[in-house]
């Protein structure tokens, strides 16, 4: 996450404050987060998100309707690709 993490001089990391993660994520750069939930989404994530079943959202990722990563055996889900996806399938009304 760009900007989460501050470097300790000797190769260490050290975690910002809440606080100050939620500024860096609240600049221009960052917009394509949802609220609450982290840069990258499980499965689960995503269907709590849509509030479809786990079921249904696998077969939308395996159809190629919501772009996934694979690590490792997981499956991850930018939360931006996923409101790009809501973009163009939900109608503003």
């Amino acid at each position: 996450m760009k900007g989460a993490l501050r470097g300790l001089g000797s190769g260490g990391y050290s975690i910002y404050s809440g606080i100050e993660e939620r500024k860096a994520m609240d600049t221009e750069e960052n917009i394509g987060y949802i609220a609450g939930y982290p840069m990258m989404l499980t499965v689960k994530e995503v269907s709590e998100i849509l509030r479809t079943s786990r079921n249904t959202t696998y077969e939308l990722i395996n159809i190629g309707e919501i772009p996934s990563k694979k690590i490792g055996r997981q499956i991850r889900i930018y939360s931006r690709d996923l409101l790009l996806y809501l973009e163009k399938t939900v109608p503003i009304q």
